[in-house]
């Protein structure tokens, strides 16, 4: 595990106030916000308690439940190793090897292996297992007591299991950046999640962009793909960047803030109007053809969340803090974050935490809405406590039908270029909330309507990107202006 310390992450606002000449009425903008689903959450529920099984301090990366009959067959990440674990049930598993460990010498793997999702080769049965390879060597310390925390080098890499998931064969890392490619204490590409498209064309892989995480814009939540063809093979990845899949798995800077980008984020840190002040990361990725949409659960780590504690040793409540659950039609466009467990979701000592969430979803559930199992590492009380570490707990998740409307109303809304007006992508995050995305590189963005009055703000937060929160209550249109290339444009805005 790795802990974080509190960052500040500074913002800039731009003011909006030259006019402009436009003729669109404000109908063609109107529109109320898409219904959402209602959500029962059952009772926080022990699946495996501490030291049982064989197991302890797990889950330590999402749970991948392999099979279910005639007996369940499940990896569970347990301090540094990833255990192949049976049981007549989930409440009666235990470990009977190690499907995988770091290798103890110098490289990639050298200090922890944790499998963090699996897929099964449609072709030979053979499972494939992504892992989370750590490698501490030569990285800055974590800041802390004493001399503080070793850093983390992640890796995510490649494992094949051809016993049905007792044993993995590593073959190679498939997503990283150059070790040290920043001073930071956290670094690379982190926790991916696998799940295969419905027409078992391509591979899709979520990941946390750890990117000058640990002092600068937190951890994001980003994607690469691959063709099922391809195996996931190491140099088969391409990750998202700038409306397409174009870098290379193996590349060499990873950020979703700073210039020199080579990745753009898919679920990030919720509530554009502080920046990127905090993590939305640990994400588990399921594809329901009941529900006929991708599901993913994640975590999301408020820095206002993590204050060291008063004088009493009391803490404040957690706001935002917690796993949340969202959905996708295509993999790419995220709409409906939810918050169904609040916690710290870091292991933060003294904290009660909820680590490492894995979503089961119930396909052969009665009804129209959605039946599904939430699983997680918890403590009440990390590392202060008895027991000190986390350990397996699950809650129930009752879902609604999804409203007809439901991802319309977040989907992304693309513009080409027109009259020297640039083309842009935009992904709305929440309320009157969005992340803009150029093509190439925009500077001065503004947010106005169409007597030159503000209408938001725009923040830059990378080349060509940018965070909006318009506001509703500011009568549209609405209209970007903004320079590239040294020439001025203005361009309708086109709002979801």
């Amino acid at each position: 595990m790795f802990q974080f310390t509190q960052r500040a992450n500074g913002k800039k606002a731009f003011s909006a106030g030259l006019s402009m000449i436009a003729c669109v009425t404000a109908a063609a903008l109107s529109g109320a916000n898409a219904a959402e689903p209602t959500y029962t959450v059952g009772a926080r529920t022990t699946v495996l308690g501490n030291n049982v099984g064989g197991l302890t301090q797990f889950p330590e990366a999402p749970i991948s439940i392999l099979q279910t009959t005639p007996e369940y067959h499940v990896l569970i990440s347990t301090g540094l190793k990833t255990a192949f674990c049976k049981g007549a049930s989930m409440s009666t598993l235990s470990a009977t090897s190690y499907a995988l460990q770091p290798s103890n010498a110098k490289g990639y793997d050298e200090v922890s292996a944790h499998i963090t999702s699996t897929w099964k080769d449609p072709e030979t049965g053979d499972i494939y297992g992504v892992f989370n390879a750590n490698d501490s060597d030569g990285v800055p310390r974590i800041p802390g007591p004493g001399i503080g925390f070793r850093g983390r080098y992640f890796t995510t890499s490649l494992a094949k299991s051809t016993n049905g998931g007792a044993n993995f064969s590593k073959i190679g890392p498939i997503l990283s950046i150059p070790k040290n490619a920043t001073a930071d204490p956290l670094q690379g590409d982190a926790f991916g999640s696998v799940v295969m498209s419905p027409d078992k064309q391509y591979l899709y892989l979520y990941y946390g962009d750890m990117y000058r995480a640990q002092f600068r814009h937190g951890v994001q939540t980003c994607v690469a793909r691959a063709t099922v063809a391809s195996k996931g093979l190491p140099g088969s990845w391409k990750k998202w960047y700038s409306m397409d899949w174009v870098t290379p798995g193996i590349s060499l800077i990873d950020t979703a803030t700073y210039e020199g980008a080579e990745t753009d984020p898919v679920v990030t840190f919720p509530g554009l109007d502080s920046g990127y002040n905090g993590d939305a990361m640990y994400p588990h990725v399921v594809y329901s053809a009941k529900a006929g949409c991708y599901i993913m659960v994640y975590a999301v780590n408020s820095f206002d969340d993590i204050p060291e504690a008063d004088s009493l040793g009391h803490f404040p409540a957690v706001q935002k803090s917690g796993i949340y659950i969202t959905y996708s039609k295509d993999g790419l466009n995220w709409v409906g974050s939810h918050m169904l467990v609040k916690s710290v979701v870091i292991d933060y000592p003294g904290r009660e935490v909820a680590l490492h969430p894995a979503i089961v979803v119930d396909e052969a559930a009665a009804g129209a809405g959605i039946k599904a199992t939430v699983y997680y590492g918890y403590s009440a009380n990390m590392w202060l406590g008895t027991p000190a570490t986390q350990y397996l707990v699950s809650q129930t998740v009752d879902i609604s039908a999804l409203p007809s409307d439901f991802f319309t109303a977040g989907i992304v809304t693309k513009s080409k270029s027109s009259r020297g007006a640039p083309g842009y992508s935009l992904l709305q995050g929440g309320a009157g909330e969005f992340m803009l995305s150029f093509k190439n590189d925009v500077n001065a963005l503004k947010v106005i309507t169409a007597d030159g009055s503000s209408a938001g703000k725009a923040v830059r937060v990378g080349q060509g990107r940018y965070q909006l929160q318009v506001s509703r209550s500011v009568a549209g249109p609405y209209f970007l202006q903004g320079k590239q290339n040294g020439r001025t444009f203005s361009s309708f805005l086109r709002l979801p």
